[in-house]
């Protein structure tokens, strides 16, 4: 009985352990609501996102994509819009890892690219 309880525990430890993520903190929408413009780094225009409190979005800035919603899922930012390219439009769906979130600062990665954006409004 003592061996099936210590099993038991072990398991029981190891679920728990293999459960947690590395990131404890939860995600403040409210600090996402704004407009943001990507960190020029280029000298080239680059595009401005604004994420709605209605969790609606839009892009200026960009002939190549426009954005139309967004939320928080896992702690990270889920982006729905569409894209143009060669005369074809297509949707997409993307989840960008949040890596940086203040109120003037957001910092996403995806697909090992960084994007660092400052809020202008």
């Amino acid at each position: 009985m003592k061996f099936l309880f210590k099993v038991l525990s072990i398991l029981g430890v190891a679920m728990l352990l293999s459960s947690c993520s590395t990131n404890f903190t939860q995600i403040d929408k409210t600090k996402l609501v704004g407009t943001w413009e990507e960190v020029n780094k280029n000298g080239m225009a680059l595009p401005v996102i604004t994420l709605n409190q209605d969790g609606s979005a839009s892009t200026q800035n960009s002939p190549i994509f426009s954005l139309d919603k967004w939320l928080i899922e896992d702690n990270q930012l889920r982006v729905i819009g569409k894209t143009k390219a060669r005369g074809q439009s297509a949707l997409f769906d993307e989840m960008y890892r949040i890596l940086k979130l203040s109120d003037k600062e957001l910092v996403l990665e995806y697909e090992k690219i960084t994007y660092v954006y400052r809020k202008i409004n």
